[in-house]
């Protein structure tokens, strides 16, 4: 398994530099804050998992709040998407 796990981290780290490197126009920037959103972004999740172990019902409640993160995430990308469209108007 442990191929198969090293073969999805290295598509999701190349996929997500790659989008990086298309938002952002300084390579350096792009990778720099790609890799600092990562670690933070590990830090944070174990805060919240610890956090959330704590509810009577921890599963559900991890769970509730990854789908609350992922809903506030798209939102913010909409919402992003929208004033790019209305700024090339």
């Amino acid at each position: 398994m442990q191929p198969l796990n090293a073969w999805f981290f290295a598509t999701v780290a190349s996929l997500g530099l790659t989008v990086f490197q298309d938002v952002f126009p300084s390579p350096g920037l792009a990778s720099g804050l790609f890799t600092n959103t990562r670690r933070a972004g590990a830090v944070l999740a174990g805060v919240l998992i610890a956090v959330l172990g704590a509810f009577p019902d921890p599963y559900r409640a991890v769970y509730v709040a990854a789908g609350v993160i992922v809903l506030l995430v798209l939102a913010g990308a909409a919402a992003v998407a929208n004033r790019g469209r209305a700024a090339a108007r």
